[in-house]
């Protein structure tokens, strides 16, 4: 199954390229796959807008009302406005059942990736725990093991989602996490591999395992016009947040503020409480190389 070996199967995972080792061919097909994979989703975002303020905009015409008296941002638009727009095409039935199809797929897509990402970090976390604690060996042997625990839990935090007051719980969790969380992390990485790890290493690294030797302007990207953006951003977001808070219930507030501090002070923990290792031979060795070989 997809679940059991994707990323989330430790039989899958290849081989790690040691750092000492050539990556010649490595660097065409990862340039073709970032571009695809870039062309494909800001492609499917700009269609998508097209379609959806199209329908919008007809839809305000016929009723007489300005665009944003239309729907409301939300669910709304993909329960209401849509299909609204799906019935007025020929054999609507046909166009409204593919459209559903696509979302579920879209759900169901969106969902793996996620879980996938944050399982492969838990599995390698577990295994450098492993020769300490026999548990977390056995959890990282048994097939099928993390990721249904991890689903499992998913499922029982989702299902606060399901109740009366759903539709609160999301606007909570989803105004908190775009306003405060992603962005947030987001710069914390910025300063992790800026300013902490240091662009020359992450430089060296990329050379090492693709065979890419990255623009020089790629760390000034790196440590200020990211930061920069972002700060710009995460500050924007608090702003829209006090201004217009997603709820006046206090105990909800805390909630969502716990959402936001509680993985980034897990993070900073972990960071503060870990020693960094010494950078390794092959990796000095592959520094002293990309010097000789710089025109």
């Amino acid at each position: 199954p997809l679940l059991g070996r994707g990323l989330l199967g430790p039989e899958a995972a290849p081989p790690r390229r040691p750092l000492s080792q050539p990556a010649a061919d490595a660097a065409p097909q990862i340039f073709r796959n970032v571009l695809t994979v870039a062309v494909i989703n800001s492609g499917t975002e700009l269609f998508g807008g097209v379609c959806v303020f199209s329908i919008l905009g007809y839809l305000s015409k016929q009723k007489g009302v300005p665009v944003q008296e239309v729907v409301a941002a939300g669910p709304g638009l993909v329960f209401e406005v849509i299909p609204e727009a799906l019935a007025m095409m020929p054999a609507p039935g046909v166009f409204a059942l593919a459209f559903f199809v696509m979302l579920l797929l879209l759900g169901l897509t969106s969902a793996v990736s996620l879980v996938e990402a944050a399982i492969s970090i838990v599995r390698d976390e577990l295994s450098s725990m492993a020769p300490r604690h026999a548990w977390a060996g056995r959890l990282v042997a048994t097939p099928g093991a993390l990721p249904s625990l991890t689903c499992l839990g998913l499922l029982l935090a989702g299902l606060a989602m399901c109740g009366s007051a759903a539709a609160d719980w999301v606007d909570l969790i989803d105004g908190f996490i775009s306003n405060y969380l992603l962005t947030l992390v987001g710069l914390l990485e910025f300063v992790a591999v800026a300013w902490v790890f240091g662009t020359r290493n992450m430089l060296v690294v990329l050379h090492a395992r693709t065979g890419w030797r990255p623009h020089p302007a790629l760390p000034i990207l790196w440590k200020y016009v990211g930061p920069a953006l972002l700060t710009v951003l995460f500050v924007a977001g608090v702003i829209s947040s006090i201004v217009n808070p997603p709820t006046s219930t206090g105990w909800a507030l805390a909630i969502g503020y716990l959402l936001v501090l509680a993985p980034v002070a897990a993070c900073l923990f972990y960071a503060l409480t870990t020693r960094a290792p010494a950078p390794t031979q092959p990796l000095l060795h592959h520094a002293a190389s990309m010097d000789s070989e710089a025109p």
